[in-house]
């Protein structure tokens, strides 16, 4: 009940963080995640209070037409394939580079969104509500806003 709450009380108070890459992408549907693109604008790990995305650039999230998906953690850049069904996207085997981040706070950040994006067997639930797309399993809640 707390973390729904939270969940909420995050859908009210959010502000977006700008950060697009300049790439055209498709505008986000409630029906799927194919050809969007998303910024990340905050994060929750094991249900500690909202932290806003940090560093230079905020981690994106790109779901190709293609079945591809691709990003960057905030350091880091990833790949593979992803396949959707209703609200739950599975991930391949995600492909990364290996850099260093000497970021503390970035390192947190990222290895949340990789956690999330490898962890239940690269299972994840999701929700689409307007420009929100939000990721679901544990240990952590990456919070995704449209790229546009």
């Amino acid at each position: 009940m707390l973390k729904q709450l939270a969940f909420l009380a995050f859908l009210i108070l959010s502000t977006a963080i700008t950060g697009s890459t300049g790439s055209t992408v498709a505008t986000p549907s409630s029906t799927g995640l194919a050809g969007t693109g998303w910024v990340l604008t905050q994060y929750s790990a094991h249900q500690s209070p909202w932290v806003p995305a940090v560093g230079t650039h905020a981690p994106t999230l790109k779901f190709g037409t293609d079945g591809t998906v691709s990003g960057n953690g905030g350091c880091n850049s990833f790949g593979g394939t992803y396949t959707e069904a209703t609200d739950e996207v599975t991930f391949s085997p995600l492909i990364r580079t290996l850099m260093a981040c000497a970021d503390p706070a970035l390192n947190t950040e990222e290895g949340v969104i990789m956690s999330v994006l490898t962890g239940g067997n690269g299972r994840v639930t999701f929700t689409l509500a307007g420009d929100q797309h939000t990721l679901s399993p544990t240990p952590g809640i990456p919070v995704f806003r449209d790229e546009n």
